[in-house]
């Protein structure tokens, strides 16, 4: 009698290793698929936020781009610098693009009947945390598409398309929306902002052209620490916390000089 209940206990000791040992071969088998799921949904996340920051540069790209009327008057690293100057300062430097931000080409064409639209294409590629089929990264594209602000030729009043002695002579000068002077030369320094990054523990000490100091910007000063980066144009007289301030930018309209004769001159470029 007591051979089979020492039996039957040798036999329930079995029992639970081998419990343990399926338990064991499960769970090495459960866990790394588990993980594996949970860093492909973080990474699927990562690629869309990267992903939505290529399409708003894109979008500001667009936009600047529109205001020329053929694309021969940007040239190619113009462009690039643009759409750099969009993109977001850090993010993208350590996000799952293949080189950062530095990793991303510009690809721009004309497209249409007259060729009135343009289209650019930012190209890159997002690399695999984990090498699948020995490959390391995979291929991206992102294509905006908008048109060039052309306008068109406008008859005089007669209509019959022959341009007035008036409309010959007529000049086109150069203003901002906030400017109280004209420029007879598009490309005039005033109208282009040439900005510098700079220290705000610096900021004290930095001068613009005509010699005066930088004070906080309205739109987007806020209190600074010493070591964080401020941006200033050197012809402005004040500092920016981000390069995106509607401060460090500036809407060239072409009017007629006609309807800005009162207005003075720029000594630069007049």
């Amino acid at each position: 009698m007591s051979l089979f209940i020492l039996a039957l206990e040798r036999r329930k000791t079995m029992r639970t290793k081998d419990y343990r040992g399926s338990m064991t071969v499960e769970a090495s088998f459960v866990l790394p698929i588990f993980f594996f799921a949970i860093m492909f949904f973080i990474y699927f996340f990562l690629i869309l936020s990267v992903q939505t920051i290529v399409g708003e540069s894109l979008l500001q790209t667009g936009r600047f781009l529109s205001k020329y009327g053929t694309v021969r008057e940007i040239n190619k690293p113009t462009l690039q610098v643009e759409f750099q100057k969009n993109l977001s300062l850090n993010s993208l430097n350590s996000s799952c693009i293949k080189g950062g931000r530095l990793g991303i080409r510009l690809i721009c064409e004309r497209s249409g009947i007259k060729e009135e639209e343009i289209v650019i294409s930012a190209v890159y590629k997002i690399r695999i945390p984990v090498f699948v089929f020995k490959v390391s990264s995979i291929s991206a594209k992102q294509t905006l598409k908008t048109r060039l602000f052309i306008g068109k030729n406008m008859k005089n009043n007669s209509g019959d398309g022959v341009e007035t002695e008036k409309e010959k002579n007529d000049v086109i000068v150069y203003i901002t929306e906030t400017g109280g002077v004209y420029h007879k030369n598009k490309n005039c320094s005033h109208l282009k902002l040439s900005i510098k990054p700079i220290l705000f523990d610096a900021i004290e000490q930095a001068r613009n052209i005509e010699g005066g100091k930088y004070k906080s910007c309205e739109r987007c000063g806020k209190r600074q620490k010493k070591q964080d980066i401020v941006f200033i144009a050197l012809d402005g007289d004040r500092y920016h916390t981000s390069l995106q301030c509607s401060g460090l930018k500036r809407t060239i309209i072409g009017i007629s000089l006609q309807k800005v004769k009162d207005w003075n001159c720029c000594k630069r470029c007049g």
